[in-house]
């Protein structure tokens, strides 16, 4: 019982982060789609650790969110698909991959979550 308060409770606290990490995920792609590259970067600084946590969080309360295995794989493709955009500095394709396909990915999730 006590295990099951906890993994709500963490549960609750990620569809929070999650729509935290959806502001400043708009706000990343928005520097960059401005070519206010200095200020996306800055941003996404900021944002990774939140968005380690948030895939972490996903992955220890598996069995409650019953995140499926394809699910984790596509978060693992966004996530180095996005770094390999980074290191490439096409500032326009990681702001796309995060924006659209990993929150669109992590909403999902959190609305499976909340069914």
């Amino acid at each position: 019982m006590r295990r099951k308060m906890v993994s709500i409770t963490i549960m609750n606290d990620l569809l929070i982060v999650i729509s935290e990490l959806e502001k400043r995920v708009e706000e990343i792609s928005d520097s960059f789609y401005q070519q206010k590259e200095k200020e996306g970067y800055q941003l996404f600084e900021k944002l990774y650790p939140v968005l380690i946590r948030v895939v972490e969080s996903i992955l220890v309360i598996e069995d409650i969110s019953k995140v499926t295995l394809e699910e984790k794989g596509k978060i693992t493709e966004c996530l180095m698909s996005a770094l390999q955009s980074l290191e490439n500095k096409d500032v326009v394709l990681v702001s796309d991959i995060l924006r659209y396909d990993l929150m669109e990915l992590l909403n999902s999730i959190v609305e499976k979550c909340n069914s």
